[in-house]
Parts: C-alpha cells; sequence; structure tokens
C-alpha cells in the first residue's frame, strides 16, 4: 500500500511539474513588445491585453469537461457554446482559454488512441461527426484569444463512476478487463499504470 501511495505521489509530482514547464514555456512564447504568440511555421496569433492585462500577463478560463457535456452533439450547438463562451472572456477581458480535451483516458478531438469523450456526445466512444476542438481553437485565434490544451495523462475513472461508463474500444477498457498491470485501482477509481 506504501508503495503504491509512494508511486501515485510521484506520478502526480511529476505530472504537475510537467504541467508547471508548459504552462512557463507558454509564457516565455509570448512576445511583450507586440502581444504576439510565437509559433513556428504557423501565423502568429494576436493575444489581446485589454483592462490591467499587463504586455504577457495570462488572463485565462478554464473549460472542464462537465461544462462541455453533450455540448457537441451537433456542430451548431458546440459553436454557440464556443462562441458564447469566447465573448463572455472578451467582455471580461479575458486572453486566454484553457480547454480539457482528455478528461478520462477519452478524447474530445479525433484520436488514434483515445475514444471519443462522453461529454461531447453524452455517449462515450460516440464521434460527434465533427472535430470539436478544431472549431475551438480557429474561433479562439478568430477572436485574439489564445488557447491552451488541458489533459488528464493518467486518470480513467473517479470513484463514482462507473465501469461500465469506460468506451468498449478504450485500451483502458481492455486493460481493466485482462487485470492488466498497467492499470492501478486506488479509492475506488481507476489510473493508467
Amino acid at each position: 500500500m506504501k508503495s503504491l501511495k509512494k508511486r501515485l505521489f510521484l506520478a502526480g509530482s511529476l505530472f504537475l511539474t510537467v504541467i508547471l514547464i508548459i504552462f512557463l514555456q507558454g509564457l516565455s512564447n509570448v512576445n511583450a513588445s507586440d502581444g504576439t504568440e510565437e509559433q513556428s511555421g504557423q501565423e502568429q496569433v494576436q493575444v489581446k491585453t485589454e483592462k490591467g492585462a499587463s504586455d504577457g500577463e495570462m488572463k485565462a478560463v478554464w473549460l472542464y469537461f462537465d461544462e462541455m457535456y453533450k455540448k457537441a452533439t451537433s456542430y451548431s450547438k458546440w459553436k454557440n457554446f464556443i462562441d458564447s463562451t469566447y465573448e463572455t472572456c472578451k467582455k471580461n477581458h479575458l486572453n486566454a482559454v484553457i480547454i480539457q480535451v482528455r478528461p478520462f483516458a477519452d478524447a474530445m478531438y479525433p484520436s488514434a488512441y483515445y475514444p471519443w469523450s462522453r461529454y461531447a456526445t453524452g455517449v462515450s466512444g460516440k464521434d460527434p461527426g465533427f472535430d470539436p476542438l478544431e472549431y475551438a481553437v480557429q474561433a479562439a485565434h478568430k477572436n485574439g484569444i489564445a488557447i491552451h490544451a488541458w489533459i488528464n495523462p493518467y486518470r480513467i475513472t473517479t470513484a463514482t463512476m462507473k465501469k461500465s461508463s469506460i468506451a468498449k474500444n478504450s485500451i483502458a477498457w481492455k486493460w481493466i478487463k485482462k487485470k492488466s498491470r498497467n492499470v492501478l485501482k486506488y479509492a475506488g477509481a481507476y489510473y493508467f499504470n
């Protein structure tokens, strides 16, 4: 038990360190003199810094999985959700959005490794017929808002989620069924090992 707790603590510490490095790298990519983000081989995106946001200051909102639940059941519904969210961001002088794109060993974008998130359509593994992340990125750039992707690399479920909510085409499901050491169960929740 101590070994498992120690490994989970180390994995969590590593995860937070990686997120901090990514965050700091993102800040270093903002050119304070003109407020643009440096992107190799891509067009530069204007990041607005209005009303008290100093050059390079990140004023962001986090869109987590629960807020996106069933918002991608159609392109128009997703577009309305993203457009109204970004309009609210602009009204409140926010210049960045952090969107959770991999909440539970699934994805809010097409992936060869992870099934579609149930938070996209309400059904785990169901393709919404379009790429929600692609529209979110395009709309952010159009509105002068920086966009960052948030992933949970280890979490498969929470303690309150049923195992049956995992998409059957997910590698996590296959490993859980095989009782593979690639998946750990801790405090009622499943995690990648």
